[in-house]
């Protein structure tokens, strides 16, 4: 059986900071002197990380089998020893989470509106450039694992976009809108990407593939320039002939 402790952290340099929090440690380690678990607070973590973990005391406060009771008590201790920011401690919140009273059971009727989502959440809600940065550098190296791919891929199919959709994704992408047109690719960054794919195949095509490629460059409309008496596609006539063939001025 699930056993939650409430429990209390103090700054013994600053015996007026403290914290109040829940956590569901195993029992013995909680019971025991030598564990040295004090919190999760950002703040608290940043004091402990700045003064030591000697600098800081964990007094269990009570235990309970009951998540529900255990969560009263919390936000009843944050409000008895004010260990709320504003009164100088590391709580933000002076409840300790939004759960029913065990006695009188008020706040059920919240924790059912919440879950049929009628109290509006952080639903449409813009992170600030700090908060994007803060999760991009918190998700830098982490592997998702290959089940998490598999499911993702598998949701995806699923998604039909529709003619009206990929028009409008078109649209948002032209001219001044498109990300890349002012990127320039420099002969290093060229030189860079060509030797990481020398000797790779990343993506192998079957034989059907490259026919069918050969076939459709075959069938395409040929240019002749003028200038090297060679005939090519409409792509590199365009790019290296004609008026920018290099034999223009021999």
């Amino acid at each position: 059986m699930k056993t939650y402790f409430v429990y209390y952290t103090q700054n013994l340099k600053d015996i007026r900071k403290g914290y109040v929090g829940m956590t569901i440690r195993i029992k013995k380690y909680m019971l025991s002197g030598q564990y040295k678990y004090l919190g999760t607070d950002k703040d608290l973590l940043n004091d402990i990380k700045l003064l030591g973990k000697d600098n800081f005391l964990r007094t269990n406060l009570l235990s309970s089998t009951d998540k529900n009771e255990a969560k009263f008590w919390e936000g009843f201790y944050v409000r008895t020893l004010k260990t709320h920011i504003s009164q100088g401690g590391y709580n933000k919140d002076f409840n300790g989470g939004v759960y029913p009273n065990p006695v009188t059971q008020k706040g059920r009727k919240i924790m059912s509106e919440k879950k049929k989502g009628t109290i509006p959440a952080n639903k449409g809600k813009k992170m600030s450039p700090q908060e994007n940065e803060e999760n991009r550098q918190r998700n830098i190296g982490r592997k998702q694992s290959k089940e998490t791919i598999k499911k993702r891929n598998e949701s995806l199919k699923k998604v039909i976009r529709t003619s009206e959709w990929n028009e409008h994704i078109r649209l948002s992408k032209l001219g001044d809108k498109n990300p890349m047109k002012n990127h320039i690719i420099t002969k290093e960054e060229h030189k860079r990407r060509s030797d990481s794919l020398k000797g790779k195949n990343k993506y192998p095509r079957t034989q059907e593939q490259k026919d069918k490629i050969r076939n459709t460059l075959l069938n395409k409309p040929r240019f002749k320039c003028e200038y090297c008496d060679k005939s090519f596609i409409e792509y590199y006539y365009n790019k290296y002939h004609g008026d920018n063939c290099k034999q223009t001025n021999i």
